[in-house]
């Protein structure tokens, strides 16, 4: 059982690898190739579409935006780890992060970080975002690009859980993300 659950393990994580590229080019339909602002994030728009738009923020020096997306990502990709039974499919938003945040050279990354860690840092800035998190609510769409990441689907099962959305959102915003 072991086994089976770790070559599970590794050919989800070969299929994200395989598969990430692809959607960091911009093959996938409905990524982004701009800079997202921060009022432009909506309960519709999918982890995926927010880290592919990190790299343009940074570009363009927009790294308070860049920050927002990070954030926003995480917090949305948790609450879909909810709404996706699949382990395995989970391992896309790390993926995720690693293929966007690698495009980024150490320097411009190093600005990043620095902005991501004033987000949660400042007890201002941080009451700024869990109030547009709060005001832009839970995701509104479904997770496939989680759900086509995972063993399930390989294995042609598209699995989705129901649960109760509402409860699962307060649990992400105040366990998780500690916008109480």
């Amino acid at each position: 059982m072991k086994w089976k659950f770790v070559g599970a393990t590794v050919l989800a994580v070969l299929a994200t690898i395989l598969i990430l590229p692809l959607l960091i080019q911009g093959r996938s339909d409905g990524l982004s190739h701009d800079c997202i602002a921060q009022d432009e994030i909506t309960s519709l728009v999918t982890p995926a579409e927010l880290y592919t738009s990190v790299p343009y923020c940074v570009a363009e020096g927009e790294y308070e935006s860049a920050a927002y997306l990070i954030e926003f990502a995480i917090v949305f990709g948790r609450f879909d780890t909810y709404r996706v039974p699949d382990v395995t499919a989970h391992q896309v938003i790390p993926g995720l992060r690693f293929s966007v945040l690698s495009q980024v050279d150490a320097e411009k990354l190093s600005a990043l970080q620095q902005a991501v860690d004033e987000l949660n840092d400042d007890k201002g800035l941080m009451q700024t975002y869990c109030q547009r998190l709060k005001s832009v609510g839970k995701p509104d769409y479904h997770p496939e690009y989680m759900i086509h990441h995972g063993m399930a689907a390989l294995m042609g099962e598209d699995k989705f859980a129901t649960i109760d959305e509402d409860n699962v959102w307060i649990e992400v915003l105040s366990e998780y993300q500690k916008c109480a």
